[in-house]
């Protein structure tokens, strides 16, 4: 409402479970009303080590708009213990990466449900899920491979969101010798409408089953949706937009080439926009206190 006031934040916690609480600036009456929040999504169980999943990273809210899929508040956010990385034998947790859907955008809920993973479409190896499935569920999910954890908060560009996790080395790769047995690090590029492949190339299915074909480290679950990182402990991706170049014949034609960058490496996601600054509502500059309000003509995420 524009009151220079955070109306709402989203919190993921060592539980895993994502909360949303909701703050009521002028109509509240004390303490009492201020706020309310509660879970809407809860991704763990301490029935099994499998499940106990922990969400060291907030998760990154992409207003989502799409003919077909409809208009609601993506919130993407993966699991994975980072104080462990490396797992403990017969204790390993099956790590997850998430898109929960939120459809109260511009409202506070009337109540606060908690979504779990038999809410969720798992996109693991579904190379197109269909538009039914989808609308049928609030979200989908990716299961990683064992003791593979996401270890940076994920970024929403373009209807995709970027992200990178780690495997480690076996327990038999561990040596005296630094370089040694530190494991691999992916880096992860996938639509934030469904899951499925967002990277340079089509994704493999030669045989016509919808689902991911095997690649050569025998990991159908990656396939085209991510890709080792030179780090083997990446850090969060960060994005650069590259002066667009207007010559005849350019990659972007005139638009701004992204370029993914993981640390010292630069990785292309085969993206091209326009630098702007997104806002789901903009204020005149000249005073930010006013109810002005003009379209800015900015692609949704």
């Amino acid at each position: 409402n524009s009151d220079g006031y955070s109306d709402r934040i989203y919190v993921g916690d060592m539980d895993g479970q994502v909360w949303r609480i909701d703050f009521d600036i002028d109509g509240n009456t004390g303490a009492s009303d201020f706020a309310t929040g509660g879970v809407i999504a809860d991704l763990a169980s301490t029935a099994s080590w499998g499940e106990r999943r922990k969400f060291y990273y907030p998760p990154v809210p992409a207003l989502f708009s799409d003919a077909e899929l409809g208009n609601f508040i993506a919130l993407g956010i993966g699991s994975g213990h980072r104080a462990n990385p490396l797992g403990t034998t017969g204790k390993l947790i099956d790590d997850r990466f998430y898109m929960i859907k939120d459809h109260d955008v511009f409202t506070v809920p009337t109540t606060y449900t908690a979504i779990t993973e038999s809410d969720l479409l798992d996109v693991t190896a579904t190379l197109q899920p269909t538009t039914a499935n989808l609308l049928a569920n609030e979200g989908w999910m990716i299961d990683l491979r064992e003791n593979e954890k996401i270890i940076t908060k994920a970024l929403a560009l373009d209807n995709r969101f970027f992200f990178n996790s780690y495997i480690p080395g076996s327990s038999g790769d561990v040596t005296c010798d630094p370089a040694g047995g530190v494991g691999q690090g992916r880096s992860w590029i996938v639509g934030i409408g469904t899951g499925t492949n967002a990277r340079n190339g089509e994704p493999i299915d030669e045989d016509g089953d919808g689902d991911w074909d095997f690649v050569e480290d025998g990991d159908s679950v990656c396939s085209h949706r991510c890709a080792e990182t030179n780090s083997p402990f990446p850090p969060e991706p960060i994005m650069v937009f590259v002066e667009p170049d207007t010559e005849e014949g350019a990659t972007c034609d005139g638009m701004a080439q992204v370029a993914t960058v993981i640390g010292s490496e630069v990785i292309n996601p085969d993206l091209c926009t326009k630098p702007v600054q997104t806002y789901w509502r903009q204020l005149e500059p000249t005073d930010p206190l006013t109810t002005t309000i003009w379209d800015e003509d900015v692609p949704s995420l």
